[in-house]
């Protein structure tokens, strides 16, 4: 293979946010099919080069270590468009949070890229994008509660590895418990962000809010292997994260709203399976299978007078007293 083929392997293998050494891109190199023959001596007379016109670094160490000076993308050929450009100015405005930290200060110098395309576009006018798309909680927005930065890390350092980590949790009104952890995944409910894993050599999964971790330690021993069957996304679907009523139970709930609140129905329903049936009232009769959960009592309460439980009776009767309950804090009459 030619020179400027070499030289654009050895560029792609310099990573953005480490070093390699001339020993591992020889290796690499040799790996590729068809293979390389070169010499030691050639891949330093390469990087010396390259280092001309491309912003490279060595450590001068032994080995050496060559690396992406800081600031830089690496090696960003074809160029970034505008699209790629939006795309990651959106995933820093909305998605940052969510990133361990890590992989932030390894995307840091496209985000700073992404900035610099837009505002060199016509007039910047793309530079204001994000501040014309928002998202809007549909439920009142909360502050999220602190989680520890090195919590935060370690968690994820745990995911990434498929370790366990040690960490002081507490609940609220008690002063603290250890736990080992194995971590299973990570959903972000807004605004907190929960740990599902498992704890000790106990294959139960738990569902535990990570800003109450105080303090967390990553051991060496290997995460312990995941219940048979377990699924994170049909963990989350089974309304985990809506507080378990009764653990994996489902309610075929029978719902009277007003038309105008049943409207939004339509569009965004309960369940696939959902019927929708106009009554002699004028009000609509929602049927539908949901996991019983705390959230869906949460949910229907929020609707207030626009919404009448028609079943099951169980849900029913609870709703009428939490409502009763209700009249009686307020001091309403007859409650």
């Amino acid at each position: 293979m030619n020179t400027l083929t070499r030289h654009w392997h050895i560029l792609r293998m310099i990573p953005p946010r480490d070093k390699i050494t001339v020993k591992d891109i020889m290796s690499r190199l040799e790996a590729i099919e068809p293979a390389f023959e070169t010499t030691r001596r050639t891949i330093e007379r390469d990087l010396v080069a390259l280092q001309d016109n491309f912003p490279l670094e060595s450590d001068g160490a032994k080995p050496q270590g060559w690396f992406w000076r800081k600031g830089s993308t690496g090696l960003d050929v074809p160029g970034m468009d505008l699209t790629t450009a939006l795309t990651f100015r959106m995933a820093e405005e909305h998605l940052a949070r969510l990133l361990p930290k890590n992989c932030l200060a390894t995307m840091s110098p496209h985000f700073t890229h992404a900035h610099k395309v837009l505002k060199e576009t016509e007039e910047g006018a793309l530079a204001h994008w994000p501040a014309k798309v928002k998202i809007v909680p549909r439920t009142q927005p909360l502050l999220p509660p602190q989680v520890e930065p090195v919590v935060m890390d370690v968690v994820y350092e745990a995911l990434f590895r498929n370790r366990r980590f040690k960490g002081l949790y507490r609940r609220q009104g008690e002063t603290g418990k250890e736990y080992e952890v194995s971590p299973l995944g990570l959903v972000y409910n807004d605004p907190i962000v929960y740990l599902v894993g498992t704890c000790w050599d106990y294959q139960d999964v738990r569902l535990l809010a990570l800003h109450r971790f105080a303090s967390a330690e990553l051991l060496e021993d290997k995460a312990v292997k995941p219940p048979k069957g377990f699924d994170l996304q049909k963990y989350v679907d089974s309304g985990a994260l809506g507080f378990f009523h009764e653990s994996g139970k489902k309610l075929a709930v029978q719902l009277l709203f007003t038309p105008e609140t049943a409207a939004h129905l339509r569009e965004s329903p309960l369940s696939a399976k959902q019927k929708m049936t106009a009554q002699e009232d004028g009000r609509v009769l929602v049927e539908a299978s949901v996991p019983d959960t705390q959230q869906l009592r949460w949910w229907i309460l929020g609707f207030g007078e626009h919404v009448e439980v028609n079943g099951p009776q169980e849900l029913r009767e609870e709703i009428s007293e939490k409502i009763r309950r209700q009249g009686i804090m307020y001091g309403v009459k007859g409650s």
